[in-house]
């Protein structure tokens, strides 16, 4: 005897309880399929959450720092820091009126 058999024996016939359980599992699985269909994510959110090699970014940030570190040695080699930056006599700072609010 099966579980089912066991729980209902003598309280329905056993063709109901058969007949019964088929119904709620086809509409169970009906609405499961549903659900699944709606909770899955689109084509564009798999690609963005799938795994990639690191490696690219390795190199991408390598050649970043390069570039960023062959622009400062050029600004210093051809004295672009002091003439830009610290021999001009007029400098962008904080004046009176702009600290009290009112401009």
């Amino acid at each position: 005897m099966t579980g089912i058999d066991l729980a209902t024996e003598g309280t329905e016939k056993k063709e109901d309880v058969s007949r019964f359980s088929l119904a709620s599992a086809l509409s169970a699985s009906s609405a499961v399929k549903i659900t699944a269909a709606a909770l899955q994510r689109p084509a564009w959110a798999e690609a963005l959450t799938k795994p990639v090699n690191i490696g690219s970014l390795v190199v991408l940030r390598v050649a970043f720092g390069l570039l960023m570190f062959a622009g400062m040695v050029r600004f210093m080699a051809r004295g672009w820091v002091t003439e830009l930056y610290i021999q001009p006599q007029f400098h962008f700072t904080k004046t009176e009126a702009t600290a009290s609010g009112s401009g």
